[in-house]
């Protein structure tokens, strides 16, 4: 593997969680400040906190790394997702990931906040995104050369946006057959989502057995090292829970595909594997 490959490889991994790469967004789409916030969906809100689930990536057939990711009350009646991405053991050689993200968002607002926290090798950076200030102000932190330097920037507001984590949350449970448009800030600009029912597929999963999905895609722009080929696509379970049971994009450098195997009911005990106060994450 060549040392230009590897951290495009490392992309692709937090792409699938709308992690380091940020949510997947349409391609060749332009900043649209004039796009509404998406309508009514039968998005759980609350109703989700305790809820946690975990995924095995993959990468050509072969385990590449594991994500996380869990609910819980946040402020002002938001509710925080925590995610957390690592590589597999015989990946850190090649190339270390220990990401970190976080979002507050309520079900019919959109974001408030939006907290990164990345540990690779060759790249440490912490983001804060405070989509509650007017305008939004975004404090960031770089590893460079040894020494860390940190920034603010501000961006034009624009309601009800999503960030690249509450974004997905809001895919898992759009109402009706589509297709469906909303704004969602990446970090530097609000773009346009857009998401089509591709159909119903019934699938072999090694949490719940063979279940029928809905198949979503999300059309995909992606401003980072990784050239997206095809679409995001997305196997949610058919039923009220809506389980995110797998999701693949395909990359310049080959498919990754991310499938559920583990998960807790809403109401379960916290997970308390980490916390912002593990680092700094933000400002």
């Amino acid at each position: 593997m060549s040392a230009s490959a590897r951290p495009s490889r490392r992309a692709c991994l937090s792409l699938l969680l709308g992690g380091a790469a940020g949510l997947a967004l349409p391609r060749g789409a332009r900043g649209d400040t004039e796009l509404a916030p998406l309508g009514p969906v039968d998005h759980p809100g609350p109703a989700l906190h305790g809820e946690s689930l975990r995924w095995e990536v993959r990468y050509r057939g072969v385990s590449a790394g594991e994500a996380w990711a869990w609910a819980e009350p946040g402020p002002e009646g938001s509710t925080r997702w925590t995610g957390r991405l690592r590589n597999a053991p015989w990946y850190g050689p090649v190339y270390r990931i220990d990401d970190l993200v976080q979002s507050e968002a309520f079900a019919d607002r959109g974001s408030r906040r939006y907290r990164t926290r990345y540990r690779e090798t060759g790249f440490s950076q912490d983001q804060d995104m405070r989509l509650w200030e007017r305008p939004w102000r975004i404090h960031r932190r770089q590893l460079r050369r040894g020494e860390w330097e940190e920034w603010w920037s501000e961006e034009p507001v624009h309601e009800g946006a999503e960030d690249p984590v509450s974004a997905l949350v809001r895919v898992r449970f759009l109402a009706g057959e589509g297709p469906w448009r909303f704004p969602v800030f990446s970090g530097r600009h609000t773009w346009p989502a857009e998401v089509r029912l591709l159909g119903r597929e019934t699938v072999e999963s090694a949490l719940v057995g063979t279940v029928p999905t809905r198949v979503l895609a999300v059309d995909t722009r992606h401003e980072g090292e990784v050239e997206q080929r095809g679409e995001f696509h997305v196997w949610l379970g058919d039923d009220a829970r809506r389980l995110p049971l797998r999701m693949r994009v395909r990359t310049s450098v080959g498919p990754f595909v991310a499938e559920l195997v583990d998960y807790q009911e809403p109401g379960s005990p916290p997970v308390t594997e980490w916390s912002p106060d593990e680092g700094q994450i933000g400002g």
